[in-house]
This record gives C-alpha cells, structure tokens and sequence, in this order.
C-alpha cells in the first residue's frame, strides 16, 4: 500500500529526525548542515535499497532487441535499459531462427543454467533475438513507494549519512539496529505477501542470481 512519504524532503526529513535533528523547509537547498550532509544519502539509499531486494512497486517489464554485433563467445548482446538497479528475469520473444538446440529446450519451460547467460557491464549476454526483461528500475518518487519500501529508504539514509552528521555514536548504532533487526525484515515479510500478480517472473522466465537474493 502506498505510504504518507509525498516527496525527497519528507524522506530527507525523516532521516533527519531519526537522527536527532532539525527538518528542511527545502529539498533543493537544506537549510541546516545536516541536511546539506543527509541529503546525498537519500539518492545513494534509494539505489541501495531498490537493488536489495524483489520490491513489487518497482518491478518493470520491457521488450528489448539485441545489438547488431554478438559477444565475442557468439551469444547476442542486450544492453540494459539506464534506469535498471536490478536484472531480475528474462525470456525470449522474439524469433527463434539461430538458437541453438539447447536453448529451444530450456526456453520451453525447463528453466536455464546459469552459464546460458552473463552480465557484462550494462550488456546481458545470451541467446536470441528479443527478450522481455524485469528489473528493478529506478523510481524517485515516494508516492509511488510502498510504506515499507519507503521505511526502509530513510532509516538506510540516516545510517549512511549518520557518522558525518552525529558525534553522538548511539544514536547511529539505535537506528542501525532497528533497520536490520525490525524495518528490514518487516518490509520483505510484507513483500513476500504481494507476489500473486503474473508480472513476478511469470512463467518462462529465467531468474537472474544475484547476491541480493
């Protein structure tokens, strides 16, 4: 469901108060030192925290074509789209001609071995001619962030920004506690709760390991 959080300055602010200090009246310019200092943070928590993990309201699909020259091991190169944080899925959807053998049967719902594919950069690296991709994007706007999701955003910018802002080291150790101990693992127990639409890695797709998971 969608959280109170209505803009940057609320996150901001929220982090500011968890540490212990004043709010902004202004987003673009902070107009206390600790703002100045948190607000880089929020940015760098957003990307952080969107990557970590299978968050619903950020989950994006999108038709992707393959670049004109092949890797130099043969597979098609898809570049990925500039607001993905996180490769979640793909499938093949465009034409078949070229796949080889191998390929045909795990795209029929075999699922694929993690060597029929590779991340090189911002190219994922596999077979065919089209592929649907899910990612995380990238989405700055907290309307469009869950309550948990966006939780999880400003406790993570007050714990990265906390030691340049505090002396006061409690303060910093409190706030990290209650994000991994309580905020964290509350959000991805709700999440786990939404994974009943088609667009969670629908079938036919073929999960991209990642660290994160």
């Amino acid at each position: 469901m969608q959280g109170r959080l209505t803009s940057l300055l609320d996150v901001l602010n929220r982090a500011l108060t968890l540490l212990g200090e004043k709010e902004c009246t202004n987003w673009d310019s902070p107009s206390t030192g600790a703002g100045i200092k948190v607000k880089p943070w929020v940015l760098e928590s957003i990307d952080e925290v969107i990557s970590s993990f299978l968050w619903q309201e950020v989950m994006t699909s999108l038709d992707i074509e393959k670049e004109a020259d092949l890797s130099p091991d043969g597979r098609s190169r898809f570049v990925l789209p500039s607001d993905c944080l996180r490769p979640l899925g793909y499938r093949y959807t465009g034409t078949e001609a070229g796949l080889p053998e191998t390929a045909f049967t795990r795209m029929s719902g075999m699922g694929m071995d993690s060597n029929d594919y590779e991340i090189e950069g911002n190219e994922l690296l596999t077979y065919g001619d089209e592929i649907t991709l899910v990612y995380n994007r990238r989405e700055d706007d907290p309307t469009q962030w869950t309550s948990e999701l966006g939780r999880c955003i400003y406790h993570a910018a007050a714990v990265n920004a906390g030691q340049s802002v505090t002396s006061d080291s409690r303060i910093v150790a409190n706030v990290l506690e209650k994000y991994e101990r309580l905020v964290r693992p509350r959000a991805r127990l709700l999440q786990s709760k939404y994974k009943k639409n088609a667009q969670f890695l629908p079938s036919g797709f073929t999960y991209i390991r990642s660290h994160y998971s």
